[in-house]
């Protein structure tokens, strides 16, 4: 994730041809434009294929691209879960509620209430929660829960102006249960739990105006995000502008763009230090979309500046270009994509790649990298109608990452009765390179068998903690009649933690093979049960926060 984080009420654009007259023009690019646009929302599904587990609400750090087809997240440095992104769009379906018990106290409920009044004014809703009473590890401690609320409202205000806003709030709380030797921990009391718990809330806000004229398609977005934890409240709010020009085959746009982020202590917190971090972007992008039956080609040119201020200012610009071109040869299609630029981290991004980050120092770690250079290549093969392969390889020069390390924090409230693995981040102001090399198989028998291979090799300049360096997921599909059954696994190997003495060190594979069976027992009603790390194996993600054991959970997924 990192991806990347992720843009909402982003619009896709990917047409073959424009109708030559201006007034044709309009019309098709706002259909091409009505076709690709949708309402992202992240993790909104949780339940599909696979039993949310102890990490599954963790974005890991990824090592994410520029993409040829426009990937939600830009993230830097993270690796992705390949299949379980989980990202759900808001559309015309069936309410459903979704309800499942499971061991470990878990509990899940998930339903999408909308209504449509007209064919003006639609309302779209997803409510999910999650909750584990206890984990593997400090069972009382190790417990955590997660909400996710979203809304979407849409309105249409003539032929040619639609009014959308979009929000969303999520909670999630966990517990600090890194002990190093958790036996000799003497019973907490209530208030001591509270004390080595985190919680954090997040709510988004986004609001969008289209227009379509006869020569002009025009848009405003304004929206944001406030974040607030134990230790931070960051926030940050943005305006965004698009004007969209169909010229035959091409579209040419220009989308002026502000957002200022804030980092600031929690008050609650108790830190004397009134400081803030704040970093204000203005960007003037100008891009060109060329499309034909076999080619498309994008060029953006993006002219930033961006103001950083923490006890002092520093002020940059930059002129980004980007490239991405895509050809169609019979079964085969070439993609390659070529960027540069700056860009920032933030808070956010990093306690969802990491949650058991903590310490109230890290506010000047988040400064401004650059991204020298990315240079991307893939090939598509159509081997038959249910077979295709895609490989890449991508490469990113950056500086300015950000690495994990042991926090040397003292801060935490209550009694530290022995020591506990907490975790920070540090700037890495040199450059470095990093590799990707992906493999993807997608293939289906009859309709009744579906396969998923995906492979990624991440290859880093030095050993990087908590960054798998291969990343495997196998998920096999099988469908009999009313029956429908998941067998998958998920592999991270070679993984890096580092110890109480600063020393990095192999940590053990990341091994989830896991299971879900399904039975459609009328049209309106299903029943699920879903086994997670079936093989019971000690997983850890990031060392010394261990997930769940062998865990199912049963429950039954009703439509009307």
């Amino acid at each position: 994730m990192n991806r990347i984080l992720f843009l909402l009420f982003f619009i896709l654009i990917n047409h073959e041809s424009f109708s030559q007259n201006n007034e044709g023009e309009i019309e098709d690019a706002q259909i091409l434009i009505e076709k690709n646009s949708s309402i992202i929302l992240p993790k909104a599904d949780k339940s599909i294929k696979k039993i949310i587990g102890e990490g599954s609400n963790i974005d890991m750090k990824k090592f994410d691209y520029d993409n040829i087809s426009y990937s939600l997240e830009s993230d830097n440095k993270k690796i992705d879960r390949i299949l379980r992104n989980e990202i759900k769009i808001l559309d015309k379906n069936n309410i459903f509620v979704d309800l499942g018990y499971g061991n470990y106290g878990s509990f899940l409920i998930h339903s999408n209430p909308f209504y449509v009044a007209s064919n003006k004014l639609s309302i779209y809703s997803d409510i999910f929660h999650q909750s584990s009473s206890k984990g593997s590890k400090l069972s009382y401690l190790s417990g955590k829960s997660h909400s996710d609320i979203n809304l979407n409202i849409n309105y249409k205000l003539d032929n040619k102006n639609k009014l959308k806003s979009y929000l969303k709030y999520q909670n999630n709380t966990s517990g600090y249960y890194g002990f190093i030797n958790s036996d000799n921990i003497s019973s907490l009391t209530e208030s001591q739990e509270e004390d080595y718990s985190f919680k954090n809330n997040t709510f988004d806000y986004n609001i969008n105006w289209e227009n379509v004229s006869d020569m002009l398609i025009s848009e405003i977005t304004f929206g944001g995000r406030e974040y607030v934890d134990n230790l931070f409240d960051e926030y940050s709010h943005f305006f965004n502008g698009k004007l969209i020009f169909p010229i035959s085959r091409s579209l040419l746009s220009f989308s002026p763009y502000f957002k200022s982020y804030n980092l600031k202590e929690n008050p609650n917190f108790g830190v004397n230090d009134d400081m803030r971090l704040n970093i204000e972007t203005l960007s003037f992008p100008v891009t060109y979309e060329y499309f034909s039956n076999n080619f498309m080609l994008n060029f953006d040119l993006d002219y930033q500046i961006i103001n950083r201020s923490y006890k002092s200012s520093n002020k940059k610009t930059s002129l980004s270009p980007s490239l991405k071109l895509k050809y169609n040869l019979n079964d085969i299609t070439f993609r390659v994509s070529a960027s540069k630029g700056l860009y920032h981290n933030t808070y956010y991004d990093e306690i969802r790649s990491l949650p058991f980050i903590y310490d109230p120092l890290l506010i000047n770690e988040f400064d401004l990298s650059e991204n020298k250079y990315s240079v991307m290549g893939a090939i598509d093969i159509s081997v038959n109608d249910d077979t295709q392969i895609s490989f890449s390889y991508e490469t990113k020069n950056l500086k300015g990452t950000l690495d994990y390390i042991l926090s040397n924090s003292e801060d935490l409230k209550g009694d530290i009765r022995n020591p506990l693995y907490l975790y920070s981040i540090e700037r890495n102001p040199d450059e470095e390179v990093i590799d990707k090399i992906a493999l993807e198989v997608n293939s289906s028998i009859n309709n009744n068998i579906n396969s998923s291979f995906n492979f990624i090799y991440n290859i880093y300049e030095e050993k990087e903690v908590l960054m798998p360096v291969y990343l495997i997921e196998q998920v096999n599909m099988f469908s009999i009649g009313k029956l429908d059954l998941t067998l998958g696994g998920i592999f991270e190997l070679e993984n890096y933690g580092i110890n109480f003495n600063g020393e990095m060190f192999k940590m053990n594979s990341y091994i989830d093979v896991f299971s879900d069976i399904s039975y459609q027992v009328s049209e309106n009603l299903n029943v699920y049960i879903k086994v997670n790390n079936i093989l019971n194996k000690y997983n850890e993600r990031f060392f010394m926060y261990p997930d769940q054991g062998i865990n199912f959970m049963a429950g039954i997924k009703w439509k009307f």
